[in-house]
């Protein structure tokens, strides 16, 4: 008679135990020891890298044209667009009721909200996000080679850009908080810069889609196949109907919100940026398309304001110069 002793699964000390059989028959445990390691390599686990690590060094994020930053500049666009419609609706509900107030069908006086006075700010976000995201489609459509972050031509743009749109959001805030009266309400001059605003946006759009390939963000110096003297659509009116555009849109921006000084300030660097690059634009495309020009300048105006006859006179004085050498 060999007894035997029962095991229980159910018992953990079975799984730490291990079960031998004597030579008398005796069931005896005897708990498990730790394998020694003496003698063996340590192998190290990996290294852990940080979100922030890997994004640093992958080029989709670092790369100007890696899928993952035109994305983000993408979604940065559509949030701003969002986050515009959205106060847009609540301002709209509040300037509705002011303006009930004012003609006495609403009898409930009450301080306007602040939604009411940030009205000219949410439409300020819609435009602009358009208009940065429009920049974009563009050239997917026309240049899609050569598409990458640049294409929205807000996030790689100058610091001097950079610094006039910090400067015309710091005057906004500081008017509104400090001069809180009606003149940030979104009023007759807001309209008329929202106005302004629409038409140059238009204005650039047209004219961007009707050259197609023969527009780009930055001045052509090496003639294409695809170049050609661009005389039908909006060109029939306007030399440069794409910088007419951008004219008309950066100061609508600033009536739209009523900035005072930065209206003054975005006219005479808009003015100044564009009588030093139409000239150069004009110098090149003569290069490229070989064209008299006097027959460019005397077809078509320019379009922005005391522009024409300063451009003028600055070309042809490079005209003598060259010719001259």
């Amino acid at each position: 008679g060999c007894r035997r002793k029962k095991i229980s699964l159910d018992d953990p000390s079975f799984l730490i135990k291990k079960i031998t059989m004597s030579n008398s028959g005796e069931i005896s445990t005897a708990k498990l020891h730790p394998p020694n390691n003496t003698g063996r390599r340590n192998v190290s686990s990996p290294r852990a890298v940080s979100i922030v690590q890997r994004i640093q060094s992958n080029e989709q994020f670092t790369s100007h044209k890696g899928i993952a930053l035109n994305t983000i500049g993408g979604w940065l666009l559509g949030f701003v667009f969002g986050g515009g419609v959205f106060l847009t609706l609540i301002g709209l509900n509040s300037w509705i009721t002011q303006s009930e107030v004012k003609n006495g069908t609403n009898m409930e006086r009450s301080e306007p909200s602040l939604y009411y006075y940030l009205l000219p700010f949410s439409v300020y976000l819609i435009i602009s996000a358009i208009f940065y995201t429009s920049e974009f489609i563009w050239h997917a459509t026309f240049h899609p080679l050569t598409l990458d972050f640049d294409a929205f031509i807000l996030f790689s743009h100058s610091k001097a850009f950079h610094y006039a749109l910090l400067s015309s959001l710091i005057e906004y805030v500081l008017e509104l908080k400090f001069f809180k009266t009606q003149l940030k309400a979104f009023g007759y001059l807001h309209m008329f810069g929202l106005l302004l605003v629409c038409v140059g946006q238009i204005t650039r759009s047209m004219a961007m889609y009707t050259a197609g390939n023969n527009f780009t963000h930055l001045i052509a110096t090496e003639k294409q196949s695809t170049h050609c003297l661009i005389t039908h659509g909006i060109y029939k009116y306007f030399r440069h109907p794409s910088y007419v555009g951008w004219f008309y849109w950066s100061i609508g921006t600033q009536l739209l919100l009523c900035n005072p000084i930065c209206f003054i300030a975005f006219a005479l660097a808009s003015w100044n940026f564009f009588k030093a690059r139409i000239p150069l634009s004009f110098f090149f495309f003569i290069l490229c398309i070989c064209i008299c020009i006097s027959c460019m300048i005397n077809v078509t105006p320019i379009g922005i304001p005391f522009l024409e006859q300063s451009i003028q006179e600055d070309l042809k004085k490079q005209t003598t110069t060259q010719q001259q050498q």
